[in-house]
């Protein structure tokens, strides 16, 4: 789910009348060495990237046009298609949990298929390899084109948050809360019986 729209779209929150949210986070992050954690980092910040492009800009600029105001040569870059490209179908983190399923899964495998899928979309490949050298793609992010280093993906993506503790907090009344968590077709009172959607068992 968003990092953002979950938060504003709470009714709960909005009925409360005046409110004032901040949101802290780590800005994007370019290593001499980038590995998962910085991907998981950028990627939020493209969303909220993404976020601000639609709820600013965008209404703006229809604004703006409904008054008439002649816009042909006002441009703005959009990172939708990036977004869809890491969190999508067939995205990057997509890609990252089919491999981490597969019996003989592994990053180098994981890695040739982002890039054979995406190479023409915002996904490049290190412009030389030499020998030894660890398995890498890099992104065109909005900010800029940041090279990972995939070695030891599959490992962290095993990661995840206890079946008990996700259970546990997917059957808060809160929607935000519950739709924080993915559950978005089911209700908490389902998920509090056994039913409902399935949380999701690995970090992407």
């Amino acid at each position: 789910p968003s990092p953002v729209s979950p938060f504003s779209a709470d009714k709960d929150i909005a009925d409360k009348g005046t409110f004032l949210g901040l949101l802290d986070v780590f800005g994007f992050e370019n290593f001499e060495s980038n590995s998962f954690e910085q991907l998981c980092i950028n990627y939020t910040n493209e969303k909220l990237q993404n976020h601000f492009i639609n709820s600013v800009i965008k209404l703006v600029y229809a604004e703006m046009s409904r008054e008439g105001v002649n816009l042909e040569s006002l441009h703005f870059p959009d990172n939708a298609r990036l977004v869809s490209l890491l969190d999508g179908k067939a995205g990057v983190l997509d890609l990252l949990d089919d491999e981490l399923m597969l019996p003989k899964g592994s990053d180098t495998g994981f890695v040739a298929k982002v890039i054979k899928a995406h190479a023409e979309h915002g996904i490049f490949a290190p412009s030389s390899r030499s020998p030894g050298a660890p398995i890498s793609f890099g992104v065109h992010h909005y900010a800029a084109d940041i090279l990972y280093t995939a070695s030891g993906w599959l490992d962290k993506n095993r990661g995840s948050v206890t079946r008990g503790l996700t259970q546990l907090l997917a059957s808060s009344s809160s929607a935000t809360l519950f739709a924080s968590f993915g559950l978005k077709n089911a209700s908490p009172k389902a998920t509090r019986g056994g039913g409902g959607a399935r949380a999701p068992h690995t970090t992407a």
